[in-house]
């Protein structure tokens, strides 16, 4: 999946909530830019998921691939 990096930072955490490094899987942990109302910082998702590499379609997005628990 692609990451919408202009609406939302996205970090990839181990147990220590330390970041992971590319390809580790860890916990995906989100924080809101544009929700001033209701904003999320550092929100955990829940959800397990590892950074991975550029996206053959050539957008220069961040990607993310999500793990089954």
């Amino acid at each position: 999946m692609h990451v919408q990096a202009e609406n939302v930072l996205v970090e990839i955490v181990d147990e220590a909530g330390q970041a992971c490094a590319a390809g580790d899987v860890g916990h995906l942990v989100v924080t809101t830019l544009h929700n001033f109302a209701s904003p999320l910082f550092r929100y955990d998702t829940g959800q397990r998921a590892s950074l991975t590499g550029p996206c053959a379609c050539g957008r220069t997005l961040q990607t993310i691939c999500f793990v089954n628990n």
